[in-house]
């Protein structure tokens, strides 16, 4: 597959087409994705690296495989939660077919492993670098949490329903787009929480003889 020749047929398509600029970022995600996996098509797609690479929700992501899928720019499989995750195969787009001669059918644990050790782990909020083995507790917008960081956390005394709380809380709140790193964001608003509603101090009552 050619780099230079996909980006010439997908703006050529696009002339006919009113694709979102959400839907141009997953795409151009995606043959990234595939580049930095030297062109192994197709390949088992991990959706958190896409949405962070091409700044969008989970949500907006599953709508922009759809419809990419339905214009024919990529074939898209449909993962299984926490079973499978979604296979992408992108289309050849220099003469509009598909060529999949020579394509072996890998099962997901092949897929994955020989996916092991490419570019194709998710990036680090903080220094936009990948993260090898990086195992995500929680994710939305351009914000993840690792389960090593939620470790973390715990060790600072916080339980796994504050944690999850603040989270929440993070998540729903309206300028939650200015912040970098949801690790420290949890961190700050939980030390906050602490401060403002210290646990209640236990009275020692006089003993009675």
């Amino acid at each position: 597959m050619n780099y230079i020749s996909q980006i010439n047929g997908f703006w050529k398509i696009a002339e006919d087409k009113q694709f979102s600029s959400s839907e141009i970022a997953t795409y151009f995600a995606l043959l990234n994705y595939c580049n930095n996996l030297n062109w192994l098509n197709p390949f088992v797609c991990h959706f958190e690296y896409v949405c962070q690479t091409a700044s969008i929700s989970k949500n907006t992501f599953y709508a922009c495989m759809e419809t990419l899928h339905n214009e024919k720019l990529i074939e898209y499989t449909k993962g299984i939660k926490n079973s499978k995750k979604p296979k992408v195969f992108i289309l050849n787009l220099e003469n509009k077919t598909k060529n999949k001669t020579g394509i072996k059918l890998r099962t997901e644990e092949e897929q994955n492993e020989e996916q092991k050790g490419n570019l194709n782990k998710l990036l680090n909020n903080e220094t936009n670098k990948p993260i090898n083995n990086r195992e995500i507790y929680k994710f939305f917008s351009h914000l993840s949490i690792s389960i090593e960081e939620v470790e973390k956390i715990k060790e600072l005394g916080f339980t796994k329903f504050q944690i999850d709380e603040v989270l929440e809380s993070i998540e729903n709140y309206k300028g939650n787009t200015k912040y970098k790193s949801l690790y420290l964001t949890a961190k700050k608003w939980l030390n906050k929480e602490r401060i403002e509603n210290p646990p209640p101090t236990e009275v020692k009552r006089p003993m009675v003889y």
